[in-house]
């Protein structure tokens, strides 16, 4: 992830950053119109204008050697990164989703060509983000049929190696990144989602070390970065003491703010917490998931698009974030299966009204274009791909419409009559 140097340094550019985006800001934008959102949302229709915009990406971007994040719009250029970038598993993960949707083989060839760019980070130990990079960039290993199978599970196999080792049994935690100061051990609440990698590792291979270490983490994060008293409102970045955890220091992040609610923080949670709960049937996680979709849904503006922060200041003329309400919408869609129909339902339909306005021609960029969302935000601290398409956004945005289209049918199912 993005890996801030000093304290002062980041609190200098956090404030640049908020200064900048106040003078340069254009007026927000509006929430969907209503009439739009009341529409039947035609999630066929959409996931193949989807795969439309993904074919025209591989066609434009040809090289083996980095892998595509962004688009300037302004320049007609592809923004990619090199393969240690965290953000390298989301373009191939988007071509595989497009083989599942499809079952057209072509598609996993395009993602395949990418596994010996991927292959080589599974042995990178200065990262938490080899779920992200690996278990996402090659499949998830979703596809137990196909010939490669073998081989994408080697990999994903020595990239849950690597993350185990970052795991600090004392502490309970995986260190997000490498600091030199030794009394710094930094966390993100991100890291939830490459979790994953070692849930299904512990699985595959029936050590429960992974799995432990998987759930430890999990308990972490529920203890020092929700804030259930404050109705599980969420921080990004914690800084703690190896030898002494209750000795913390909370971070701004990629957030407005070291206390403020930064929005792709709390879909993350919401995300994170519900596929822990998936794994692990831990009630705990459940109610954690809940608390926090609770949140999203109290605060989330009326179109299910949220601000790239939920206390950023001036809002609403301020960037929203395609990528956070694309990730709440496909982690509202697994907690609301795993809660009884009255229940779910609240969910269901909360990320059924984002991904309509997502397919809104607002956020829907249009024909020939090489991306499927813009208005996506990276980090407005840092000044990375601010108010741009993103493959992060695009990648869950598909996987949310292939999660409706599966579970539509049980809270969509028309009232049989007596």
């Amino acid at each position: 992830m993005i890996k801030p140097h000093q304290s002062i340094t980041l609190y200098i550019s956090v404030l640049f950053a908020l200064f900048f985006v106040a003078c340069n800001a254009e007026k927000g934008i509006s929430d969907i119109p209503l009439e739009f959102r009341n529409r039947d949302f035609q999630s066929d229709s959409v996931l193949s204008m989807c795969l439309d915009r993904l074919s025209i990406l591989a066609a434009s971007h040809t090289s083996k050697d980095s892998i595509p994040r962004s688009w300037d719009e302004s320049k007609g250029q592809i923004i990619a990164d090199p393969p240690h970038v965290w953000t390298v598993g989301f373009y191939p993960a988007c071509l595989w989703k497009a083989f599942a949707a499809s079952g057209d083989s072509s598609w996993k060839d395009k993602a395949l060509a990418y596994l010996p760019l991927l292959e080589k980070q599974s042995n990178n130990r200065s990262t938490h983000d080899l779920g992200f990079m690996i278990f996402l960039g090659l499949g998830s290993d979703q596809f137990p049929d196909i010939p490669e199978s073998d081989s994408l599970k080697k990999v994903m196999l020595q990239a849950a190696e690597s993350l185990y080792s970052r795991y600090n049994q004392s502490i309970g935690a995986i260190k997000s990144y490498d600091v030199a100061n030794s009394e710094q051990f930094p966390v993100i609440i991100d890291n939830l989602i490459n979790l994953e990698l070692l849930l299904w590792a512990g699985g595959t291979l029936k050590d429960s070390s992974f799995t432990k270490a998987a759930m430890r983490h999990g308990e972490f994060t529920q203890r020092y970065f929700v804030r259930k008293s404050e109705g599980c409102k969420s921080f990004h970045k914690i800084e703690f003491n190896p030898s002494l955890t209750e000795k913390h220091q909370v971070f701004a992040g990629q957030g407005a703010g070291s206390h403020s609610v930064w929005s792709r923080g709390s879909a993350w949670g919401i995300y994170g917490f519900s596929m822990l709960y998936t794994y692990l049937h831990e009630e705990q996680f459940l109610a954690t998931a809940s608390c926090m979709a609770d949140y999203w849904l109290e605060n989330v503006p009326e179109d299910g698009i949220p601000y790239w922060d939920f206390e950023a200041r001036q809002i609403p003329n301020v960037p929203r974030d395609a990528s956070a309400a694309a990730i709440a919408a496909a982690g509202l869609l697994q907690l609301a299966t795993k809660l009884p129909p009255k229940e779910g339902s609240k969910y269901f339909f909360q990320a059924e009204k984002s991904l309509k306005s997502l397919s809104h021609p607002t956020y829907f960029l249009p024909e020939g274009k090489p991306f499927i969302l813009d208005h996506s935000t990276l980090s407005i601290p840092h000044k990375i791909d601010v108010d741009r398409p993103q493959t992060m956004a695009d990648y869950y945005f598909i996987e949310a419409i292939l999660r409706y289209i599966a579970i539509a049918p049980l809270f969509k199912a028309e009232p049989q009559l007596p």
